[in-house]
């Protein structure tokens, strides 16, 4: 995000660390506005959509957890960097049953330097998505300039919707995607695309990729898929 200042949503309950966060992200040279319920998130959302979110695993009315799962349901924000903040490692263990939930979290309380790490970090491993760089995980090279793509050094002959998917699934590894964001992120909102299609692309590209495909392209089961590889 080379000359655009990074745009951060935190959504946090307690007016305290509502404060930190702002003071925090705002000496790091992120543009941050700090919000108190998933109500005004989702207002300022429909203004502006952020680079990346903190969200706050209590909130008022509609949970932390309930905000992840209607971002991540929505097409506009279903790949959005979202990291979860939490009070209790009990909460933290919660987050890995979610499914298609955070990207990353951070337990309170919290030093700002390792907060600012994290985004940081985040939105590293997300820029090849937007950004059209090289992204390299596992043995697998997709160049999005070129449209190609390699495996352990052998090339592979993909059609369009396969290397999106591949593209997608490894811009954000190990998080899962539902079909129905795939087909969304994919084919956008066309209607004749039925979730089913998600299978038939999985499968062409896990036997294209060969041996490392049913490796690296993970189904979670009654959820979707994911990159399994971890990103370089």
């Amino acid at each position: 995000m080379s000359g655009v200042m990074t745009r951060v949503l935190a959504v946090e309950n307690e007016a305290p660390i509502r404060q930190l966060l702002k003071v925090t992200l705002a000496s790091a040279s992120f543009d941050v506005r700090a919000v108190a319920s998933a109500e005004e998130a989702l207002n300022a959302i429909n203004v502006d959509i952020p680079h990346v979110m903190l969200i706050d695993w209590m909130l008022p009315g509609v949970s932390g957890p309930q905000l992840i799962r209607l971002l991540r349901d929505d097409v506009r924000t279903a790949t959005l960097p979202l990291i979860m903040l939490t009070t209790r490692d009990e909460e933290a263990d919660c987050i890995a049953d979610l499914g298609t939930g955070p990207d990353d979290y951070i337990t309170k309380p919290f030093k700002p330097s390792e907060l600012v790490s994290r985004i940081r970090t985040l939105l590293k491993y997300r820029t090849p998505q937007h950004g059209g760089g090289v992204i390299e995980a596992a043995g697998v090279v997709l160049d999005p300039a070129d449209v190609t793509v390699s495996v352990d050094g052998a090339e592979l002959q993909l059609n369009p919707p396969e290397f999106k998917l591949l593209r997608l699934l490894m811009s954000q590894p190990r998080r899962v995607f539902t079909r129905n964001q795939i087909v969304n992120l994919i084919w956008g909102d066309s209607r004749s695309i039925e979730e089913r299609t998600v299978d038939v692309s999985v499968r062409r590209l896990r036997v294209a990729m060969g041996c490392r495909g049913a490796e690296l392209i993970e189904a979670v089961r009654g959820v979707g898929y994911r990159f399994s590889g971890k990103v370089a």
